[in-house]
């Protein structure tokens, strides 16, 4: 209830301020992308992540059509862009390097299956969404620290990290309010 009530919050401060991104962007989407934000918005529904879960689909992936990032160490994977060293520690309790390294083959099997299989992809997802939520429990900084982790409540040591996660948050704003809003959104009316 808390976090609805804060989602709700934050959409009546922010939601009129859209920024460049419309409703128009929804037309633009192909079927598989659409497919991919419903499945988003169902996965998340029984954790109340509906729509963060489409959100951050449609912003990390666009909606699966970049599935891979590289300029991260260890790269972020599958249509959350999850972090490889996150999921490899949550699953198997192993690390991109150091004294508990996965295997290389391991490494190689959960980059694919990241790629490859959405429930894997979006189960990771929730659990970093929780993790966050934790220790915050205000969804604003969940989504910021969702993409910048603790850089997200730095001090003025490492504004230029904050200030680029809170742009992250604000960017996931504009498109929880758009999934929630717009009539031609591929969850509309599954409020």
């Amino acid at each position: 209830m808390k976090k609805l009530i804060a989602s709700l919050l934050l959409l009546v401060t922010f939601g009129a301020s859209a920024g460049h991104l419309t409703c128009a962007e929804f037309d633009k989407m192909d079927r598989n992308q659409k497919t991919i934000l419903k499945k988003s918005y169902e996965f998340g529904k029984e954790e109340g992540y509906e729509h963060t879960l489409a959100a951050i689909a449609w912003k990390e992936s666009r909606a699966g059509e970049a599935l891979h990032r590289r300029d991260i160490r260890g790269g972020s994977h599958g249509v959350f862009h999850n972090l490889l060293d996150n999921v490899l520690f949550r699953e198997y309790g192993k690390r991109l390097s150091g004294k508990n390294a996965a295997s290389p083959r391991l490494i190689r099997a959960t980059k694919k299956r990241l790629k490859s299989d959405f429930n894997f992809a979006a189960k990771h997802a929730v659990l970093e969404l929780q993790y966050w939520n934790e220790r915050t429990w205000n969804l604003y900084y969940v989504w910021a620290a969702y993409n910048g982790g603790y850089n997200a409540f730095s001090t003025a040591d490492n504004k230029r990290a904050r200030d680029k996660s809170l742009d992250y948050a604000d960017d996931i704003l504009r498109r929880v309010y758009l999934v929630r809003t717009c009539n031609n959104s591929p969850v509309h009316g599954g409020r």
